[in-house]
């Protein structure tokens, strides 16, 4: 469960991209970064959403280097994920504090449907905010301003 989380929320492996990363060729790669990753939180609601917590070592400079992640999917009849959604992103924490305030957000999610008593928190939540959100479609975080930009361009 947690190679397939990371698979869905990691950078591609070199030589993959969003539609081969699940590639049998591009697993070991992820397996491997596994040692990053530990599964904190793990709940199924009653309508079959699967929401999860994990708990990510991310390159630091400072003696706080973790970020608390989280998201929810479904999977279908032969167990594959999906209507996968990323819903938050800590700052860089402490391990504690990445713990505490990822439990905090994931429970307000859980529990509302949203995350918006937090949102503007810095001190709590990274992504989403004022231009960064989370594209199911694309399976990936994306700045709108920056994309319709882009597009203009």
């Amino acid at each position: 469960m947690l190679t397939t989380l990371i698979i869905q929320m990691d950078k591609l492996q070199s030589g993959a991209n969003m539609e081969t990363r699940f590639d049998e060729q591009f697993r070991e790669g992820y397996e491997q970064r596994k040692r990053f990753f530990s599964l904190d939180q793990y709940y199924i609601d009653e309508d079959g959403f699967h929401y999860f917590m994990i708990i990510r070592r991310v390159p630091s400079l400072y003696e706080a280097n973790k970020r608390a992640e989280a998201g929810k999917f479904r999977k279908d009849a032969n167990g594959k994920i999906t209507e996968f959604e990323e819903i938050f992103l800590t700052p860089i924490l402490s391990d504690k504090e990445a713990h505490d305030k990822g439990v905090a957000l994931l429970h307000e999610y859980i529990t509302t449907g949203n995350i918006d008593k937090y949102k503007n928190d810095i001190s709590y939540v990274e992504f989403p905010n004022l231009t960064w959100t989370y594209n199911k479609e694309k399976k990936a975080w994306v700045n709108a301003g920056l994309d319709s930009l882009l597009k203009k361009n």
